[in-house]
């Protein structure tokens, strides 16, 4: 196949250039204008750019049913008391929207994600689906005498994901610095440590986070009394919840970091030499908090970048390119080149799967996307340009 651009990701964007793959996907060959093999006469022609499968970082799939139920601009502290008052749906409405979920990234051009779950629900899908996923149980406990109780539930839903024949990667993992116990963090570590995994954490996607971690007042430890699970004994430790994150977990432990929306460079301090990677979820970002992180300040820190989707009850799509479409519309000086590294290579280094996925390289299956309607130059992004998988 050829196209106007193909972006191999792990090496500079070709004009011109040509793919040619095995009938079940494998790339056996990536021509420039000129090499050998290079046959105009044997070739499909796609105008705009091909680009690898993309891996989506973050995403909840079991909450898809809840699309377009909380209004947008809400704050986390808003659409957190929206999410406990829907939550609740039959379960045959909860699996077919699942299911639509599954089928939108994979036409959108994903082929691998890291999703959080809570329980079951998305086991059936995942089961059957064609997408790749390594799976986050999720687990939630501020109150200390409760951490044992979170944990080993969350190693039951564990043993059923295991259970399954495709798609049984996944470990346990934790929510938010302000919603999980030091016992419990403590736990999944251990947990992780023995049998493997990566961390996946959301950080500082509210502003709030940071008065409750310095003072234990604010918006966000209202919401936790309201809800019933704040813990009186708790103290505030004084410093950001990413500096306290950093002290807790062990330094051998994979983090996923997920929305850094109010992250500074003052709270990266000490993360920078470690396995730590950032998760963008600019669709979710904007549609909560009407803001999003200094992604710039990443850049410049040479951090380590994924990108997600968040979910349907906060995002309006689960397509990367749209993600990778606002990235480039609010920091028009980065190259798509790199966007494309952090949608693709990084994902597929970040679940250790960069030997069948992220880029065109001889004998990988990363998956093909066609962009329609794309730049001839490949440098821009345009605002009405298509991603579909080929």
């Amino acid at each position: 196949m050829l196209a106007d651009v193909v972006f191999p990701v792990s090496s500079p964007p070709i004009s011109k250039g040509m793919l040619v793959c095995s009938d079940d996907g494998m790339v056996l060959a990536l021509l420039h204008p000129g090499d050998v093999g290079y046959d105009l006469s044997e070739a499909a022609y796609y105008r705009g750019w091909i680009v690898p499968g993309f891996v989506n970082a973050h995403c909840h799939l079991e909450l898809s049913h809840l699309k377009d139920q909380i209004q947008t601009g809400t704050g986390l502290d808003g659409f957190v008391e929206k999410l406990m008052d829907i939550r609740q749906n039959d379960p045959d409405t909860i699996a077919r929207a699942i299911l639509n979920a599954d089928a939108e990234m994979y036409d959108t051009g994903t082929v691998f994600v890291g999703d959080i779950s809570n329980g079951t629900n998305s086991f059936q899908c995942k089961e059957n689906s064609k997408i790749l996923y390594h799976t986050f149980v999720e687990r939630f406990g501020f109150h200390s005498d409760k951490a044992d109780s979170a944990y080993h539930s969350g190693k039951q839903v564990l043993e059923k994901l295991q259970q399954l024949q495709h798609n049984h990667r996944g470990n346990l993992t934790l929510h938010a610095p302000y919603s999980v116990s030091e016992k419990l963090l403590t736990l999944v570590c251990n947990e992780i440590s023995q049998h493997g995994g990566i961390l996946s954490i959301h950080n500082q996607e509210t502003s709030t986070e940071r008065d409750l971690f310095l003072s234990g007042k604010g918006a966000l430890t209202s919401r936790l009394e309201k809800m019933g699970i704040y813990d009186g004994n708790w103290s505030a430790p004084g410093i950001s919840s990413l500096q306290w994150l950093h002290e807790k977990i062990p330094d051998s432990i994979r983090v996923l970091l997920v929305h850094n929306t109010f992250t500074e460079l003052s709270d990266l301090q000490g993360w920078l030499n470690r396995d730590a990677w950032l998760c963008l979820c600019p669709g979710a970002n904007l549609y909560i908090e009407s803001r999003l992180p200094d992604i710039q300040l990443f850049i410049d820190e040479k951090l380590r970048l994924v990108i997600g989707t968040d979910s349907l009850a906060s995002n309006t799509q689960l397509n990367i390119y749209e993600e990778i479409k606002l990235i480039a519309l609010n920091f028009p000086d980065i190259p798509a080149a790199m966007l494309f590294e952090w949608a693709c290579l990084n994902g597929a280094k970040l679940f250790e799967m960069q030997h069948l996925l992220g880029s065109f390289d001889v004998g990988k299956k990363p998956g093909l996307v066609w962009i329609s309607d794309a730049d001839p130059e490949g440098k821009k992004i345009f605002k009405h340009s298509k991603a579909q998988s080929i």
